[in-house]
């Protein structure tokens, strides 16, 4: 029998009780008030006996659910999440994985794609960490931090912790029959094995199983137990056909392996096993296949270096590198290889090489050191905005975005007396370079001038690499920059992947797109700054600083010269009292629930107790209750503040997609089965214009207590 529902008897708690003691059929209180002892009696239970946990397994073609996860039968699968399945094909499990930023999941854990995380959880309180909290002080039931970020004394609150007194690892290991682990590795008993790992059918055996038939995802027998026919689906394979090793080997700055040591290709080097930089000895020579046509025989890399500095004439290294690193001259010394110059005793020729094969070595080794220098030379360009004398914020997270790159990053700084901004630009940690260019012509951060000078910086410098922040100037400049360098900008990035390879939102929030760059020209894009975190602006030894040219500021003025488009005239501004809304620490947010103008006065005096600023959704601004510039959300600014305060804001997806980065969400509405409250760390059921007034005049009292 299915218990009657009402709400919970806490005070003040509006929430849908569902909680009381075994036995009862109508619930006392909510999940988050509940008492010892009581369980869900509104809801259906798990039909094992004395379970009294929420069924949502059963067989697939069923609808009710009879079992939970726990005691489910095997072939059983979550009927209650029918509607939201991960996106793989025949696949039944809960989609909790996407693309940071993303409000919904869309892949489950087995099969999310690099670079997704969990979006549907708690994320870590540590700033810019997106893991699941588990790690809180001993007593609390909720995780607040990850386990990289856990502060000293905190214990993993989450996961019931490894039964050995004092050891707080999460346990895995039990005797085989059991489900659920009591130990951890380092205090398991004689007898014990990892339960939570997949184990071999094979009667009896308790290892992990990697071995199937071709074409199947999951193992069912280990190695010492597989049938005829089965091969490794575990691990990775050689891509050529009807071959099972382990692939070691990709062209040079390509990762994972793709082929193994017998069937790797020419100018192929082992991209998976730690190796020396910077020695041409280094260098993989093609596969021992003897119609190979480019590589005729096997070549160790020891015989590598010697067919070198033998064809070479003993050459020291930098003449060396020149040398290879040049065509012309490069054939000179193949065609001295070739007539067996300068090939002493032990060389390549005693070594078993022919002629051919030094040639051939000689363009594997030119090759490889070339894909070094190449990726020696990356470097990435960063345009600072700043604002009255001061950095803007999303600047330090663009920094951070840029250092992923693993590049050298360079900050320009444009304007006219930059010297305060200067010497904030030079403390930001991972900076190597500043660029000033200070010029009148750049005063007033006009797009065509600074668009200008970031093309032919570029163009001159050869950066591979140039990023903005996702702000009004970045949006302005960035794409002007592109379209005179003939490059094909991205915006809004909120990952980066590798060095050509960006996640970035699109159909309004609602789905991530990955974008990868072509090779032949430089990477340009925005960088959303909640995103990222912040980059430190006191990173220790100042970076130097170099002074735009004057002839690469007169290069820059003749790509838009007298056919500029804007000039200044002037501009006037309203000062406000209020922190900027896309920096503030607390933001006051109103929706179309306040009913007018007038109304969102009432945000007024709470914002100003709190040291806020005040925000909007989209709804509240096409009712015309406040200006544009207040909008929060997908086609408005992006926030993430320590405090966000949603009053009558039902929450739709454009407006999550604004702010769900918040530290601590706080949201006031009348529907109960708002979206805001699935997002909101604090929800409060109630009527905002009675909510209102009382909030305020606690914070007044709170104020002058203070």
């Amino acid at each position: 029998m299915v218990g009657m529902k009402s709400r919970c008897h806490f005070e003040n708690c509006r929430t849908w009780a569902y909680f009381n003691l075994p036995g009862s059929q109508r619930g006392m209180f909510c999940a988050r008030h509940k008492s010892e002892g009581m369980v869900d009696v509104v809801n259906r239970l798990c039909a094992a006996e004395g379970c009294s946990k929420h069924p949502n397994f059963n067989h697939q073609d069923q609808t009710m659910a009879i079992f939970c996860s726990q005691h489910k039968e095997p072939g059983m699968v979550n009927v209650n999440i029918r509607d939201r399945q991960c996106a793989m094909p025949d696949c039944s499990k809960y989609p909790s994985c996407n693309f940071p930023g993303s409000a919904d999941g869309l892949y489950c854990g087995k099969h999310k794609h690099p670079g997704m995380v969990n979006v549907t959880s708690r994320h870590c309180a540590a700033p810019g960490c997106i893991r699941q909290p588990n790690f809180h002080h001993a007593g609390n039931s909720r995780g607040l931090f990850c386990c990289e970020h856990k502060q000293e004394g905190m214990v993993n609150v989450v996961s019931k912790p490894c039964e050995h007194e004092g050891c707080n690892k999460q346990p895995s290991f039990n005797l085989p029959d059991s489900t659920q682990g009591l130990f951890c590795a380092t205090h398991r008993q004689p007898g014990m094995v990892n339960v939570k790992q997949k184990r071999c059918v094979h009667e009896g055996c308790n290892n992990r199983p990697s071995f199937n038939h071709p074409g199947e995802n999951s193992g069912v027998f280990c190695s010492a137990h597989k049938e005829e026919g089965m091969v490794d689906v575990r691990n990775r394979h050689c891509e050529e056909p009807n071959c099972i090793k382990c692939p070691s080997f990709n062209y040079p700055g390509q990762k994972p392996g793709i082929f193994c040591g017998q069937h790797k290709r020419p100018g192929m080097m082992d991209v998976k096993h730690k190796r020396g930089r910077g020695n041409v000895a280094n260098a993989t020579l093609g596969p021992p296949v003897e119609d190979n046509p480019v590589f005729p025989g096997t070549v160790n890399e020891q015989a590598l270096a010697a067919s070198v500095v033998a064809a070479m004439g003993n050459m020291d290294q930098a003449t060396l590198l020149n040398v290879l690193g040049q065509p012309d001259l490069l054939a000179q010394a193949l065609a001295a290889a070739a007539q067996g110059a300068a090939l002493p005793a032990g060389g390549p020729t005693d070594a078993g090489m022919t002629q051919l094969q030094v040639a051939n070595s000689l363009e594997a080794a030119r090759l490889a050191v070339l894909a070094e220098a190449d990726a020696e030379e990356a470097s990435t360009l960063v345009l600072a905005e700043h604002k009255d004398a001061r950095l803007v914020p999303a600047t330090l997270s663009t920094v951070m975005a840029a250092a992923q790159l693993g590049a050298p990053v360079s900050l320009l700084v444009s304007g006219h007396g930059l010297d305060t901004v200067v010497s904030s630009a030079r403390s930001i940690q991972d900076v190597g370079q500043v660029l000033v260019a200070d010029d009148a012509s750049l005063a007033h951060s006009l797009p065509e001038p600074a668009a200008a000078l970031l093309a032919e910086l570029q163009r001159r410098r050869g950066f591979t690499h140039v990023l903005a922040p996702s702000s009004s100037f970045g949006r302005d400049v960035l794409p002007r920059a592109a379209a005179l360098l003939g490059a094909q900008p991205a915006s809004d990035a909120v990952a980066v992947v590798d060095a050509d390879t960006i996640v970035r939102p699109f159909y309004a929030g609602n789905a991530m797109q990955t974008v990868r760059f072509a090779a032949d020209g430089p990477r340009m894009f925005t960088i959303r700054p909640t995103a990222f975190p912040a980059a430190a602006g006191d990173g220790g030894a100042a970076a130097p600083v170099e002074a735009v040219s004057t002839e690469e500021l007169s290069a820059a003025q003749a790509w838009h010269g007298d056919g500029a488009r804007s000039v200044w005239v002037g501009e006037e501004m309203s000062r406000s009292e209020r922190p900027d809304l896309g920096a503030a620490k607390v933001v006051v947010a109103g929706g179309r629930g306040l009913k007018s103008a007038d109304n969102f006065r009432l945000l007024d005096s709470i914002a100003a107790m709190l040291g806020g600023a005040i925000g909007a959704s989209r709804a509240a601004v096409d009712a015309g209750f406040v200006p544009n510039d207040l909008q929060v959300g997908q086609t408005g600014k992006v926030v993430a503040p320590d405090l966000y305060i949603a009053v009558g804001i039902s929450g739709a997806i454009q407006h999550l997609a604004g702010m769900k980065d918040s530290k601590c969400i706080v949201a006031i509405n009348t529907d109960a089965d708002a979206p805001i409250f699935q997002v909101a760390d604090y929800g409060l059921v109630a009527d905002l214009f009675v909510a209102l007034p009382e909030l305020e005049a606690a914070l007044r009292q709170l104020k002058e207590k203070a």
